[in-house]
């Protein structure tokens, strides 16, 4: 059954508060209901209420708000605290807390101390009621319309804003994990990337991990199929980096349902444009909001592409794609990567007058004229889309 209880704060305030924390407003009144086993979701109200907090036995506080919990509430030496500072708006990036916080309420209600763990925002409707949806949908494993019922038979008042919700449409589209090489979460971490970049004209240091390695540098497990320079033959992408579209399709990191009924109508993957991920050859995306992208190698530097985090690009078919990072296909040939492995080739004619000059190449060695030829064949390679 759910517990609830509504009082008047007491609002009672501390004169060594830190400036940036917050006090509540003493015309909202206390809020808390219990929503799951040991877990209750609150306000910012009945956080700051220390006889609630002594009479439900609140032992770990969660909190989702722009300004942490007063220093009267952190400092008591029965709590256990954890800030995560975020907005109530639409684009702020609360997927990327979902991890982290399941594992701090996880550890809370397995306590054996028998207490109980509290989360909470200002209101107690939106980002709180966020991170308690995606705490419930990884620990029962159950979809986000059943979360949601589960939630709101506890407590009535939730309502996360439209792109909290997607963003837990996403977590449960990952199997409740988050996964760095799902396509959609791509997505959605270059578009709150790029918002970013737009407000500060730079990319912040939370944001650089969706800029790659450079596969060129990367000998472990090389992936099999990778895109060249065609004038120097320098790996510039794998095909993991390559982030596809449908023909005529702008691609959305929050449209599932439209992926899946293009693929079912047999919408073709776009293949005019190579839309990868940023990576890290390219020397100016994280400073830069667009620009050209050159080939890293200094003898070459052919005009590969461009990029633009804020504009995109659209694409020939009549996509667009925003934020874009995209190389033109006349200028790439995409190819089989050569294995690190070691072989001589020496032809019986050769052994037969002496002309053996052993070539490396990727680990291949070959032998003269031979060993040109070879060198030749194997860095001419269909070009496509893989």
């Amino acid at each position: 059954m759910a517990q609830s209880v509504s009082t008047n704060s007491s609002g009672t305030g501390s004169s060594e508060t830190d400036a940036q924390d917050v006090e509540p407003d003493n015309s909202v009144p206390t809020n808390i209901d219990l929503v799951d086993d040991k877990l209750y979701l609150g306000n910012l109200a009945a956080a700051c209420d220390i006889p609630l907090l002594e009479k439900y036995q609140i032992s770990h506080i969660l909190t989702i708000d722009s300004c942490p919990l007063p220093a009267k509430i952190t400092h008591l030496p029965f709590v256990k605290t954890k800030f995560i500072q975020l907005c109530d708006i639409p684009r702020e990036d609360i997927l990327h807390h979902f991890e982290d916080t399941y594992e701090f309420l996880r550890k809370a209600v397995e306590d054996k101390d028998g207490r109980y763990a509290l989360v909470h925002c200002y209101f107690g409707v939106s980002r709180s009621a966020t991170i308690v949806l995606a705490y419930m949908m990884r620990k029962y494993e159950i979809s986000l319309e059943d979360a949601q019922d589960r939630l709101k038979s506890r407590r009535s008042v939730i309502g996360p804003n439209y792109g909290f919700l997607s963003q837990l449409k996403l977590y449960e589209k990952m199997k409740f994990s988050i996964d760095k090489n799902n396509i959609f979460y791509k997505r959605f971490r270059l578009h709150v990337a790029a918002d970013k970049v737009k407000s500060v004209k730079l990319l912040a240091p939370p944001f650089t991990d969706v800029i790659k390695k450079d596969p060129a540098l990367h000998t472990v497990r090389p992936e099999p199929v990778v895109y060249r320079c065609k004038k120097c033959r320098r790996v510039l992408a794998s095909a993991s980096n390559l982030l596809t579209h449908r023909e005529k399709k702008s691609p959305l990191w929050f449209d599932f349902q439209g992926e899946e009924d293009a693929s079912e109508m047999g919408s073709p993957i776009c293949a005019q444009m190579f839309f990868i991920e940023p990576i890290t050859w390219m020397s100016n995306v994280a400073q830069s909001l667009q620009g050209k992208l050159h080939c890293p190698n200094q003898n070459c530097k052919s005009k590969l592409g461009s990029f633009s985090w804020v504009m995109g690009c659209v694409c020939p078919c009549g996509a667009k794609v925003q934020p874009a990072f995209y190389l033109v296909p006349s200028k790439v040939d995409r190819s089989t990567s050569v294995l690190n492995f070691t072989r001589t080739v020496v032809p019986q004619e050769f052994k037969r007058h002496g002309r053996v000059s052993r070539v490396t190449l990727g680990g291949i060695r070959t032998t003269g004229r031979t060993g040109r030829a070879q060198r030749n064949n194997l860095t001419k390679f269909p070009r496509g889309i893989g």
